[in-house]
């Protein structure tokens, strides 16, 4: 990163950590989103509105998961994977890394969990599912790189079964940390031939 992208990176860390600490303040699960402001996230993060909504659309991106900066997040780390894996494999692994990431800072596993737990941020979830979807659709489908792209409609198909496997395998990881979500996403992904055979013999049958 460069310097000025290094200054932005720990600006947004520093309204993290303040929004979180009020969230807590303010009462936590019970509330606490509710009860906290933006003028609050603003003022204890010693910044105006106005660099407030430079980095956060909402107090929702930054008390739970910002959508947007997710997707874009994603594909980054989809792009920056080893030249020798596949459309396909750099999007599986990107995804993972991504999660990995983002789970090893305590302050975005703590908003990781507290957004696949909350009712507040329920009807965001197929937001956040779509926001990242897109990313990988546009990775798969985009003219250079690594062969060929994909045609959109199997972009679409890998998209789905990435974004939502690994979604779903998440979930369960935010009520039981024990959860290895790779292993368990890895796993179901690796019954899809044998379901697309029971797919075919039912159409066919």
């Amino acid at each position: 990163m460069t310097a000025a992208q290094r200054r932005k990176a720990k600006l947004r860390e520093h309204i993290i950590n303040q929004a979180t600490a009020l969230y807590h303040k303010n009462g936590g699960s019970d509330g606490g989103f509710e009860n906290t402001t933006i003028e609050e996230i603003a003022e204890e993060s010693d910044i105006s509105l106005r660099t407030f909504f430079r980095y956060f659309e909402s107090k929702t991106d930054v008390i739970y998961l910002d959508i947007k900066s997710a997707g874009e997040h994603l594909g980054t780390f989809i792009r920056s994977r080893p030249e020798n894996e596949s459309r396909v494999e750099a999007a599986i692994n990107g995804r993972f890394d991504q999660v990995f990431s983002f789970i090893d800072d305590n302050a975005n596993k703590e908003r990781l969990i507290r957004s696949l737990t909350a009712p507040q941020f329920e009807d965001r979830l197929t937001v956040f599912r779509s926001e990242l979807k897109a990313s990988v659709v546009e990775c798969l489908t985009e003219i250079g790189g690594r062969g060929e792209p994909l045609p959109k409609n199997q972009a679409r198909l890998a998209s789905s079964l990435i974004v939502d496997v690994v979604g779903d395998f998440l979930e369960d990881w935010a009520k039981d940390t024990s959860i290895n979500i790779e292993k368990k996403s890895m796993e179901t992904i690796a019954l899809l031939p044998e379901l697309s055979g029971l797919i075919s013999a039912a159409r066919t049958g």
